[in-house]
């Protein structure tokens, strides 16, 4: 197990619900619109979440359909180090206008199908009564004040043990100094806002869900609440290399890597993107696009495979065969 805290993608053929992306409801699956965003998201009691269907005009004037669709929940692998194990976190991770929202699915099944509770409060905690944090139906969640929640963590062993016998908000605060690492919040030139002792501090202090915060401070996320963040204390956070490492991470996980060849079949470049090969000769990406998918065998003077390609192939049938771009 990992000592940090991770995103992990669902698993295929999984048991929850959760994990279930079919339009179709599920057997006694209800549907409740999420607070705050009537209209436009759900979440059932099984802790699906659907976008509805809707159309929204964008800062180009353009109108985009957004077509119905169950979004795929974050899940977070939330590590407690004194027993070496982990915990799951769902995330509902959605935008609306030019806003994003990462809302965890467990407080919105409490509220829509139990009852409803102030959201914004963090003083309260949504369990899960038998610890499986995959398992978000309304029978499995208790609601429970910090005092609670503590005394559960501890009731279980899952706490230093010296903590046992002492105040759970005492015990609580110990425990984050033992566990906790320093995280710093950056304003948007990289300058140093302050230094926390934890994320849970940072968000009980600032109202910014701890979770995000964790994301943002990890990289998985641009920011959270507006600002950057990073753990330690360092008085300056290098804004413009964090950004370039994001988009290259964007770019090798979402972007169609392209490999270059003369005519003679010797590879010349290799590329994260179209976009990438089509700069480096001043053209447009289409004509590579094209190429890349069989449609031509050549373009802007080039041959043009999809992927990492080898040093040299062989172009002898491709020569006979291309045309002029």
């Amino acid at each position: 197990m990992k000592k940090d805290s991770q995103i992990i993608m669902p698993p295929k053929n999984n048991k929850y619900p959760c994990h279930n992306n079919s339009l179709t409801d599920l057997k006694a699956e209800q549907w409740k619109d999420i607070p705050g965003f009537d209209g436009y998201y759900r979440v059932s009691n099984f802790g699906r979440i659907k976008r509805m269907k809707r159309e929204q005009m964008n800062s180009r004037g353009v109108v985009m359909v957004y077509k119905e669709r169950i979004l795929a929940p974050r899940i977070y692998l939330a590590p407690n180090h004194y027993v070496s194990d982990f915990t799951y976190q769902v995330f509902a991770h959605f935008s609306l206008g030019a806003k994003r929202y990462h809302l965890p699915v467990r407080r919105l099944v409490y509220y829509c199908f139990v009852k409803p509770f102030d959201l914004k409060d963090k003083t309260i905690s949504i369990l899960c009564k038998n610890g499986n944090g995959l398992d978000l139906q309304p029978r499995n969640l208790k609601l429970a004040s910090l005092t609670e929640a503590s005394k559960r963590v501890l009731s279980e062993n899952r706490r230093i043990p010296e903590f046992k016998n002492t105040d759970p908000h005492k015990a609580a605060r110990a425990s984050i100094k033992y566990t906790a690492k320093q995280i710093s919040q950056y304003n948007h030139k990289g300058k140093k806002i302050k230094t926390y002792p934890s994320t849970m501090e940072a968000s009980r202090q600032l109202n910014i869900n701890n979770s995000a915060i964790s994301a943002a401070a990890r990289g998985r996320e641009r920011t959270s609440g507006g600002y950057f963040w990073n753990y330690g204390n360092a008085t300056h956070f290098d804004v413009e290399t964090f950004l370039e490492k994001r988009r290259i991470g964007y770019k090798e996980k979402k972007g169609t890597k392209v490999t270059q060849y003369d005519l003679n079949g010797n590879r010349v470049a290799q590329f994260l993107t179209l976009k990438d090969a089509a700069k480096s000769i001043g053209k447009d990406y289409t004509g590579i696009s094209a190429a890349i998918r069989g449609i031509i065998s050549g373009a802007y003077g080039y041959i043009w495979k999809r992927g990492w390609g080898k040093e040299k192939i062989t172009v002898k049938k491709i020569a006979r065969r291309k045309r002029k771009s």
